[in-house]
């Protein structure tokens, strides 16, 4: 028993972790789309859900790779590499000087009391390509106006920009990298969102309170601008114009305090693809915000207050791919039918962790969506799946939710979905056909749900053709339903899931007849008794651990057909 509960436990754990450089995420998903990130973005500005913005530093002793160290004073008195590395040592500042003329990669880890660059430390150092300082009390950017920067990265510091610490020198034209994360910058100088190859800009996680239109120069080669997790409450189409050239892809405005975007904002970017918006204040999705957007194909609206989306609120993304409205901190409660139009090119919708009271069937059942593949509404409040609510549709429209009404036909819109995600709602009846019009149905998630037994009709997946995993789950289930009982029912099942539910007693023929089944799982339910002739020749996993069997017949194992794991491997 030991065996098969920590081969579990190990899988969920693996399964769950989900962490991802903001490369590999993006260029996975958008490749085909445009979208090139290479793993130095990652590095400097690109947000990674691996460690945020702040790699850990390579680096656990004290280091002066290429430079000279004063301990006893806690100095660096020279240096005459050409790459320099600074870790873990105790200095308060570097002065003018001390690099040499030809150094061209410079880099300071977790040097805790280092504070700044004396002025003029770079005036000479015209071969300089890279400067990434991280874990110290840096508190200046310094002039680098004079080196051949291409990667400038000073995340995780001290800094702050004003008049008396930035005196109005602009970055050369090589620099390609601005990462200015994780510091202390409330204000930016005009013009340093500037250079002809500058790619990639990210101020994330600093205290900005507005983006305003003249910290832009030249803007003709920027492919990424990042500015979550600030204090920024509003946007105007003027403050973001600048953005508006034809290298322009992606935009980062998540984790602020946005609760209103000036209507036009986002449509005069011609190129622009992802646009990241969640975790902010907005309530309401104002007409001509999300709308007109030629080359858009990811929108992330969630964790907002959208309680209710309303008529309009998405026209016109012809290309749009990925759209969240999932977990808005204001439960979003209802999506009128006419809530958004164009988007027909859809792969993967969400709009789970709400309070949606039916699935968006009216919304979506205003067009077709062919490759609409992952369909999430998941931890709702849905009770029946196959209702057409009036929720969705204003009072003096009930007329048109009626004459709707005649003609629908539940899951006609997204014939082409391979992943259904219902889990953690309120079902409590699966009908015969329900879910037929889903031809494509691979999987799907049904567990957390009130369904019993009694309430799924025996025929209720075999419409299904190619569904090969069925969640069920953490429902009411006290015997196994005859929905899942046979290949007659269950044509192409490959993995069916039981676990939690409240099932006492395996009955003969029970599994038998699932001539498909490989993987299946029936733990922590309270079965006390097992007959014989119960699972199917073809199991090769079976996870039957957590329960209250009080005994089984001597040669159960010799009988029961298995190949893989019961309560331990079985060889």
């Amino acid at each position: 028993m030991h065996t098969i509960v920590k081969y579990i436990i190990l899988h969920v754990l693996f399964g769950c972790a989900r962490a991802w450089k903001g490369h590999t995420y993006y260029n996975n998903r958008y490749g085909v789309d445009g979208i090139s990130y290479t793993a130095d973005d990652s590095d400097h500005g690109l947000y990674s859900d691996t460690d945020g913005y702040l790699p850990d530093s390579p680096y656990t002793s004290e280091v002066h790779s290429g430079c000279s160290y004063d301990k006893t004073a806690g100095l660096i008195t020279s240096c005459s590499g050409n790459s320099v590395v600074l870790a873990n040592l105790p200095i308060p500042n570097i002065t003018a000087g001390t690099f040499s003329e030809s150094t061209t990669s410079i880099q300071i880890w977790n040097c805790g009391s280092f504070t700044l660059f004396e002025d003029r430390t770079f005036e000479n150092l015209t071969q300089l390509n890279y400067l990434k300082v991280q874990g110290t009390s840096l508190n200046h950017i310094p002039d680098l106006s004079n080196t051949a920067i291409v990667t400038l990265n000073i995340a995780g510091n001290k800094v702050s920009i004003d008049t008396n610490t930035h005196q109005g020198w602009q970055f050369p034209t090589t620099i390609e990298r601005i990462a200015l994360m994780d510091n202390l910058i409330y204000w930016i100088p005009d013009n340093m969102i500037s250079g002809p190859n500058l790619r990639i800009v990210s101020f994330g996680n600093n205290r900005l309170t507005q983006i305003q239109q003249k910290i832009f120069g030249d803007t003709s080669a920027l492919v990424y601008l990042g500015m979550d997790g600030n204090s920024i409450e509003r946007i105007s189409k003027n403050s973001i114009a600048p953005l508006a050239t034809n290298n322009f892809l992606h935009l980062n405005l998540s984790n602020n305090q946005l609760s209103y975007i000036q209507g036009g904002s986002f449509s005069q970017f011609p190129t622009l693809k992802i646009l990241e918006l969640h975790q902010n204040s907005l309530s309401t999705i104002n007409v001509n915000i999300f709308k007109d957007l030629p080359a858009l194909v990811h929108l992330d609206l969630h964790a907002n207050n959208i309680q209710h989306l309303t008529s309009k609120a998405i026209e016109n993304i012809p290309l749009l791919k990925e759209l969240r409205l999932h977990s808005q901190n204001t439960p979003l409660e209802s999506i009128a039918y006419n809530a958004w139009s164009g988007i027909d090119n859809l792969i993967e919708l969400f709009v789970g962790s709400n309070n949606l009271a039916t699935f968006p069937h009216q919304v979506l059942s205003e067009s077709t969506y062919p490759n609409l593949v992952k369909m999430h509404a998941d931890n709702n409040l849905i009770t029946n799946i196959t209702k057409y609510g009036e929720e969705a549709f204003p009072e003096n429209q009930y007329s048109l939710h009626r004459q709707r009404l005649t003609t629908f036909v539940p899951f006609t819109a997204i014939p082409a979905t391979q992943y259904l995600y219902l889990h953690g709602n309120l079902i409590t009846t699966i009908n015969t056909t329900d879910l037929c019009e889903l031809q494509s149905l691979q999987e799907l998630y049904l567990q957390n749900n009130l369904l019993r037994e009694s309430k799924m009709d025996v025929d209720c997946f075999a419409c299904l053709p190619v569904l090969y995993r069925l969640q069920l789950a953490a429902n009411l289930i006290q015997y196994v339903p005859d929905c899942v009982k046979s290949s007659d029912v269950l044509p192409f099942i490959g993995v069916l899931i039981l676990n939690n539910n409240k099932i006492t007693f395996l009955e003969s023929g029970a599994f038998t007849n699932l001539t498909t089944v490989t993987h299946l799982y029936i733990t922590y339910n309270n079965i006390l008794a097992i007959e014989n002739d119960v699972f199917p020749t073809n199991v090769f996993h079976l996870y039957i651990n957590n329960n209250n069997i009080a005994q089984l017949k001597k040669n159960f194992f010799e009988d029961a057909p298995l190949e893989g794991n019961f309560s331990a491997r079985k060889q």
